[in-house]
């Protein structure tokens, strides 16, 4: 989302200027909020719910969606339209759990009997990932996630009696990945570009705990204080990497990975947390409990939890209960209630505003950028907005706290400069 201020260094500027500081200074959400809906072509009398699992950097989002009472769909959001993926034969339930930069989605199915097949979807085909295993007879698979070079990773059997994490290599064949020493579980739940995994595997002191598997090596990411769980959910090409982790108490909590330093984010004044999904930038989004027990989305931007239903209007949304994805430009997936109480799945926008507008000595402008801290932004300047191609870049920068001041020394002939913000990768 983009907003321009003018410049016009001339006598009336103050009296201009003040309108445009009230017009802004109104506007205090910090996201956008659009209803993804279902897919159309279906009948929503009963089946009206969806829930969003992941975002790519389109801005396309995967999740699952309920065309009737007893069954669950997968869905791909991309390009303003709400998609079904079809179902796998013989299943009866399906979600998409990632997506990566070319809309191929990883997921689950589940048939009427109890089997569990991992999926891929890609350009309109549905393809099933399960390696068959002898001795074997009700298939356990689950592709978690996909990185952009389109490698797929999730758990599965690996013999008649192990599931362990595994690469999906094709033609329903797998790469095992082993467990932590004495473990006899493992499951892998995110994948970055340089095709470093993270996931959960247990252990032979018989808890469970976070891993990190890279260049054929698996190794632990231990756990809080006197806890005996942890688990990896995502991790960004930088090496962070976000899950949960459980303490003393027994309570679990969202926390950070990074330098072989695990830091507990905390809840939103409540016991429990998780983190789900962390882009570039490492802003971390999940769900936390609140002081009266509720669950509610998050943003942690690198230095706090934030209530992500405190940087919304509740127009469209009036809880929103988890985040499950958030991309590199801040776009957030989201899943919780509409006005009418219906669970949908939701995509969060940044809002950038521009505000507070004033010359200063010398007539210098400045102007103010709001947003979300640790958003990149771009500020453009223009002369004539008849012109959308006479934007021109004049600074890239990145929000520390909630809000930069921006000084434009150069207010010369002609009488107008126009100033806009716009999100940045």
């Amino acid at each position: 989302m983009q907003k321009s201020i003018p410049s016009k260094p001339a006598r009336r500027l103050p009296t201009l200027f003040a309108g445009l500081f009230f017009a802004f200074a109104a506007c205090g959400q910090s996201y956008s909020v659009l209803d993804l809906g279902t897919p159309s072509g279906y009948t929503n009398g009963v089946g009206n719910n969806s829930v969003a699992h992941a975002i790519n950097n389109s801005g396309s989002v995967a999740g699952e969606w309920g065309q009737n009472s007893s069954s669950e769909r997968a869905f791909l959001y991309a390009g303003n339209t709400n998609m079904d993926l079809g179902m796998l034969a013989g299943a009866s339930f399906e979600a998409g759990y990632s997506v990566n930069a070319s809309n191929m989605v990883a997921g689950e199915a589940e048939s009427f009997v109890g089997g569990f097949y991992a999926y891929s979807y890609s350009n309109g085909s549905l393809a099933d990932l399960t390696p068959r295993i002898s001795g074997v007879t009700i298939p356990y698979s689950l592709a978690h996630a996909v990185n952009n070079g389109g490698v797929f990773v999730g758990e599965s059997y690996v013999s008649s009696s192990a599931i362990h994490a595994v690469i999906f290599t094709g033609s329903q064949h797998v790469t095992d990945l082993g467990v932590l020493t004495g473990g006899n579980y493992s499951a892998a739940y995110g994948i970055n570009n340089s095709n470093v995994i993270v996931g959960e595997s247990t252990v032979g002191s018989g808890g469970t705990l976070a891993f990190v598997y890279s260049n054929g090596v698996m190794t632990s990411l231990g756990t809080l204080p006197g806890g005996n769980y942890s688990a990896a959910f995502a991790i960004n090409d930088a090496g962070q990497i976000a899950g949960e982790a459980s303490s003393s108490s027994g309570q679990t909590h969202a926390v950070l990975f990074e330098n072989g330093v695990m830091t507990d984010l905390g809840t939103l004044g409540g016991t429990n947390s998780s983190a789900a999904a962390i882009n570039q930038s490492g802003m971390i989004v999940g769900y936390a409990a609140t002081a009266a027990g509720d669950s509610h989305a998050f943003l942690y931007n690198g230095s706090a939890m934030l209530d992500l239903n405190s940087l919304i209007s509740r127009a469209e949304c009036t809880n929103l209960t988890s985040a499950s994805g958030i991309n590199d430009f801040g776009q957030i997936a989201a899943t919780g209630y509409t006005t009418n109480g219906e669970e949908r799945a939701f995509l969060l926008t940044p809002v950038l505003q521009l505000a507070s507008p004033a010359m200063q000595e010398g007539l210098n402008f400045q102007v103010t950028v709001r947003g979300v801290p640790g958003q990149k932004f771009i500020l453009q300047g223009s002369t004539n907005l008849a012109y959308p191609s006479s934007w021109t870049p004049i600074e890239t920068n990145t929000l520390v706290t909630g809000s930069t001041n921006w000084m434009d020394t150069d207010v010369s002939p002609p009488p107008y400069r126009f100033y806009r913000a716009q999100v940045a990768p």
